[in-house]
């Protein structure tokens, strides 16, 4: 069996593991394939600790741990910048499909540190998370979200306007700039707000609730 084959077939025997609940297991098979000494020039060989150290991120949050996914994923964080720094340097194709990785890497990060309530981390990694995919509109929306919730409205507002740029007339968007305006005593300009977001759905509840509560 070819290395790849047997490395894949490990991490599908890792991941059946943890399907079962059988995290210590699946952890002790994971951190033994991540102890092999990895060629740092080789690219396709580089990219396999992201894969397990990925999974293994996966078996501590289902072991209720999640501080050891948070640092288990920084590590796969530091693994996936290096791989795109030897793919900017040898030109390699693929480019824009690990630049995702490194983004759901920084997405995921990002919502572990706002789960252990470390609000500048997890501001810094969604904006990371922008940075390697600027069209991610689950990381803009939740970004928006948390600047709000921390009163951080200059950079909310920053993050609508991402927003807008991807997708156009987006829904949550709208009522977090509503919000946003409504905090900066602008009643007028949130009213309106959520009045165009009822005209293309009156039955949107919750744009309706805010526009009650701001009259």
């Amino acid at each position: 069996m070819k290395g790849e084959d047997a490395g894949q077939l490990k991490l599908d025997m890792a991941e059946l593991y943890m399907k079962l609940g059988q995290h210590d297991k699946s952890e002790r098979m994971l951190s033994r394939e991540l102890e092999v000494k990895v060629d740092n020039s080789d690219l396709l060989a580089l990219t396999a600790p992201t894969k397990l150290l990925l999974l293994l991120s996966k078996v501590w949050e289902k072991a209720v741990n999640i501080q050891a996914s948070l640092t288990t994923l920084t590590d796969a964080h530091d693994n996936q910048s290096r791989v795109l720094k030897i793919m900017a340097v040898d030109q390699s194709g693929g480019n824009m499909e690990e630049r995702k990785v490194a983004a759901n890497i920084c997405q995921q990060m990002a919502e572990y540190a706002y789960m252990l309530r470390d609000h500048d981390a997890a501001i810094h990694f969604y904006m990371e998370a922008l940075a390697y995919s600027p069209e991610n509109t689950n990381s803009s929306v939740d970004l928006a979200r948390l600047c709000m919730q921390v009163n951080d409205l200059e950079q909310c507002q920053m993050s609508y306007m991402t927003l807008l740029k991807a997708v156009a007339n987006n829904e949550a968007a709208t009522v977090m700039m509503a919000d946003m305006v409504f905090r900066k005593v602008d009643f007028e300009m949130a009213a309106f707000l959520f009045q165009q977001l009822l005209q293309r759905r009156p039955n949107y509840w919750t744009a309706l609730a805010k526009l009650v509560q701001g009259m």
